[in-house]
């Protein structure tokens, strides 16, 4: 799909169709985005959902590449799978990339991904065949019952439900907060033979530490921790994050620190960890608060270490 004069494009741009899997298919682009924000929107679509047979379906593994023609070494790309019904005929990314970084050199970029107007989006298509019907089963049509469905920001309560469920002291658990639960099970399994499965399973130890620069004070306290906040703003890994996490910060000039016996301060504060549970709890910061728009955002373009 080859894009000339991108500042001119309509709202919708439909790329031409193409055969994978013995159906056609075709990218949509939203060239500003389809919900109003700072981005753009990619999709891959199923070109006729109203002629497709009775019950139909195809799953699909795709990758939608942004390159630049000139260079197509400078390429971003997002990759998905979905199972396209006549019902849900397209699948992609609403916040593939940040429309104003498409126009500049980011980093590793020596060029920008659209220069003169013009850039180019491929879609690479794996239709996977699944004879078993594994891969397409219909839970609620085979067995009556339905599984998780995600709703607005609480995808997390799906993995953590699986991950709580695999553990076996846990099984019967029902749906509720999950530090109020903790604290309510710490307590019902005191003096029990299970006392202290708790804090075994998902505390860990983190050390909070104050030096100040120019005099000789030092503060230190070790706390537990259920959980760990993490930035993914600016950080492309996991492991970005947590170096994120115990970077030392100085404070200084208007934000200096108050000590006891030395007013206030120059100081390093960071934090050090002694232990890890063998159940980790990380909660990645994927919405922050936007002054501009005046509503909370979600912050997109975080890969994980595979």
């Amino acid at each position: 799909m080859a894009i000339t004069n991108w500042q001119n494009l309509e709202k919708i741009v439909m790329g031409p169709e193409f055969e994978a899997g013995g159906w056609k298919w075709r990218i949509l682009l939203f060239p500003s985005s389809n919900n109003n924000q700072d981005t753009i929107s990619i999709y891959l679509d199923f070109v006729d959902p109203e002629g497709a047979p009775v019950g139909w379906h195809s799953c699909v593994q795709f990758a939608l590449v942004l390159w630049n023609p000139e260079v197509p070494a400078q390429f971003i790309y997002q990759c998905a799978h979905h199972r396209f019904t006549a019902e849900k005929p397209n699948w992609g990314f609403t916040q593939y990339y940040n429309l104003n970084e498409l126009f500049t050199h980011c980093e590793n970029q020596t060029q920008a991904l659209i220069e003169n107007g013009s850039t180019n989006i491929t879609a690479f298509v794996q239709v996977l065949k699944d004879p078993t019907g594994f891969l397409c089963y219909e839970l609620k049509k085979e067995t009556g019952y339905v599984g998780l469905v995600n709703k607005d920001a609480r995808s997390y309560m799906n993995s953590l439900l699986q991950l709580l469920y695999c553990l076996t002291y846990f099984r019967d658990l029902q749906n509720t907060h999950r530090r109020m639960l903790q604290d309510i099970l710490k307590v019902k399994m005191k003096n029990t033979r299970v006392d202290g499965e708790i804090t075994r399973l998902f505390v860990g130890k983190v050390k909070k530490y104050v030096k100040c620069i120019s005099v000789n004070y030092k503060y230190c306290n070790v706390e537990d921790y259920y959980d760990i906040q993490l930035n993914i703003k600016g950080c492309k890994t996991l492991r970005d994050s947590f170096k994120n996490f115990v970077q030392e910060v100085t404070l200084e000039g208007n934000n200096k620190y108050q000590t006891e016996g030395y007013g206030l301060q120059d100081a390093k504060i960071g934090v050090i960890f002694e232990s890890f549970p063998p159940v980790l709890h990380l909660q990645l910061k994927i919405f922050e608060y936007n002054m501009q728009k005046d509503a909370i955002v979600k912050v997109i373009f975080y890969n994980f270490e595979q």
